[in-house]
């Protein structure tokens, strides 16, 4: 997958804070990290995935992502992409059901 014009950059996972393939509890938060910023990310919520995923770019620590502070919400099937013009170094998102990283959310940057 590229990014930009004809570009051919390959994408990265971002590292859950909780663990590669962890499962975050319903009601609770995770964040991803990037080893270098990204310019560009998209996290994806799995096709039969069924939590809602609440989402803060750039977050500072676990926890700022709820029901009632976020920058994109997303269901089964869904994905958000990072705002153009500014760079992502973390992503925190809050899951109103158990969710396991890589299998049920994906988050994946250019950097």
């Amino acid at each position: 997958m590229g990014y930009g014009l004809g570009g051919q950059d390959q994408t990265v996972q971002a590292v859950c804070g909780d663990g590669v393939g962890a499962t975050i509890s319903a009601g609770n938060t995770a964040i991803w990290t990037f080893g270098a910023v990204a310019r560009k990310v998209i996290v994806s919520n799995h096709p039969d995935s069924a939590a809602k995923l609440y989402i803060v770019w750039n977050a500072a620590a676990t926890g700022e992502a709820s029901l009632t502070n976020w920058d994109a919400v997303l269901s089964a099937r869904d994905y958000a992409v990072s705002p153009d013009g500014i760079l992502i170094k973390t992503v925190d998102i809050y899951t109103d059901v158990d969710m396991t990283d890589q299998t049920n959310v994906q988050v994946r940057g250019w950097v």
